[in-house]
């Protein structure tokens, strides 16, 4: 398995679209999302969540930047850590 490592940045969600993987597994999707995070150029990427952590990210505030912990799928951003207070 391939090491990525995890980087915590700030999520601005334009739109949250959730869902279920034929796994049965939720998800949860946010397509050209807002990326900020110090010393870097602001960007936009997809951004997915899969199982609670999906449901969470569900329950988000378009719009509502947020911090988040991700790591790099491809030009994907897969959110493995939200904060406590999310």
């Amino acid at each position: 398995m391939k090491f990525r490592p995890q980087i915590t940045v700030t999520m601005t969600p334009n739109e949250i679209a959730l869902g279920t993987t034929t796994e049965g597994r939720p998800y949860a999707s946010c397509k050209s999302a807002k990326i900020e995070r110090p010393g870097r150029s602001d960007c936009n990427r997809t951004v997915m969540a899969f199982g609670p952590i999906a449901d969470e990210i569900g329950k988000l505030t378009p719009g509502t930047p947020v911090p988040v912990t991700v790591q790099h799928q491809g030009a994907i951003l897969r959110v493995v850590k939200l904060p406590a207070a999310a």
